[in-house]
């Protein structure tokens, strides 16, 4: 097995284990597991990240491998990250639990 695919193998399990983090950040705070709309989009995000790891194993691996490390250049940048994903989670947690801050509204 060479370095790129054991890289692939290694950045799959990552997306796997982002895929339950997700589900249960999802999940947990709305208290069921049959929320159709939020199993579409966890499906279609992880989907992407999937189709874009194998897209650019074959075109590009030394840039896959580069650009899947985690290393902020600066200070701001891990701040900002941190802060973004926390208030996307507040926003998830605050809509899942009913404060009707965001309206989702189905087509289906």
């Amino acid at each position: 097995m060479s370095e790129n695919e054991f890289s692939i193998l290694n950045m799959t399990g990552k997306v796997i284990t982002g895929f339950i983090v997700y589900s249960a950040l999802f999940f947990v705070p709305a208290g069921r597991f049959d929320w159709i709309e939020a199993w579409i989009f966890l499906l279609l995000s992880f989907f992407y990240v999937l189709l874009i790891i194998v897209y650019f194993s074959k075109r590009d691996p030394t840039n896959l491998i580069s650009r899947s490390k985690l290393k902020p250049e600066k200070s701001f940048d891990l701040v900002f990250v941190l802060l973004a994903g926390v208030s996307f989670f507040l926003m998830l947690l605050l809509s899942a639990m009913e404060f009707r801050l965001v309206v989702v509204q189905t087509c289906l």
